[in-house]
């Protein structure tokens, strides 16, 4: 298990190995989740970044403030976020995202998620959550249930391997609007 220094925002977990079912609670924020000591003081508006280097969270509701996915070209040969957010040069690994200004103020948990589609219709999740304190006058924010059907595909089946576009699981990016 990961040490937890009292700086630390993301809650414990104890193998960075993917998950595999949409039915598994350890998917909302890995295992075991453990909360953190403290949260990001954050004002709506302002940019969060998810840096790679633990409340019951399978029962929480989620809305969603950005999507990554395929980039360019087809399914199977495209180049896919990941592959280009991952630092393979050695570089520390960064993802930001802003935090809708409409917002409502309140204490969050920050879901940040990896699906690797590599293995045909078994995709790997790999979930991560922080803790973080929003501050601002937004008076929005919901909730989202299912993946849906673009979470298992057979990247390698003819008919799906040429698709130029790939739809991300989940609602659309809420952005803090009605």
């Amino acid at each position: 298990m990961q040490d937890a220094d009292p700086w630390i925002v993301q809650r414990k977990w104890i193998t960075n190995n993917p998950i595999f079912e949409t039915s598994n609670s350890s998917l909302s924020c890995n295992a075991p989740s453990t909360p953190a000591r403290t949260y990001i003081p954050l004002t709506a508006g302002q940019d969060l970044t998810a840096v790679y280097a633990t409340f019951d969270a399978y029962t929480a509701s989620w809305f969603k403030i950005g999507q990554k996915g395929l980039e360019e070209e087809t399914i199977e040969t495209g180049m896919w976020f990941q592959k280009s957010f991952s630092g393979w040069d050695g570089s520390p690994t960064l993802w930001s995202e802003t935090v809708p200004k409409g917002l409502k103020a309140g204490k969050y948990l920050v879901r940040h998620e990896i699906i690797s589609l590599h293995s045909a219709n078994k995709p790997q999740f790999y979930p991560e959550c922080a803790q973080v304190d929003v501050g601002g006058d937004g008076r929005g924010g919901g909730g989202i249930a299912e993946y849906g059907p673009e979470s298992n595909i057979d990247i390698y089946d003819p008919e799906i391997s040429k698709r130029t576009e790939y739809v991300t699981p989940g609602p659309p990016v809420w952005t803090g609007t009605a």
